[in-house]
């Protein structure tokens, strides 16, 4: 597969991620450590949002971040991308009772 293909699946683009951050960043970050920059992402992709910016480089970033931490992990990305996307598309609404039961006004 060509390397600036965009029809790369989430491993290739993980894999990827995790060789160029290790190339540029030799110390490794915790998982604590990790979650905390994935946090900061997140802050800077709202207050992009807020002020100003280029949100989609933010969210690209926290995307990175979270592909470490499965790296780390040692978790089929794929897979459980899969396993969510499904649990998604099952057809029954989950806050259907949550509905029955709120008052109207």
């Amino acid at each position: 597969m060509d390397k600036e293909s965009p029809d790369k699946g989430i491993r290739e683009w993980q894999k990827e991620f995790v060789k160029a951050v290790n190339r540029r960043f030799p110390k490794q970050f915790t998982k604590e450590q990790r979650v905390l920059s994935a946090f900061r992402q997140l802050s800077d992709v709202s207050s992009k949002m807020q002020f100003g910016g280029d949100v989609e480089h933010r969210i690209a970033a926290v995307l990175v971040d979270l592909f470490l931490l499965a790296e780390d992990y040692q978790m089929d990305l794929d897979g459980e991308l899969k396993n969510v996307l499904a649990w998604f598309n099952n057809n029954q609404s989950q806050f259907t009772d949550l509905e029955k039961n709120t008052p109207q006004a």
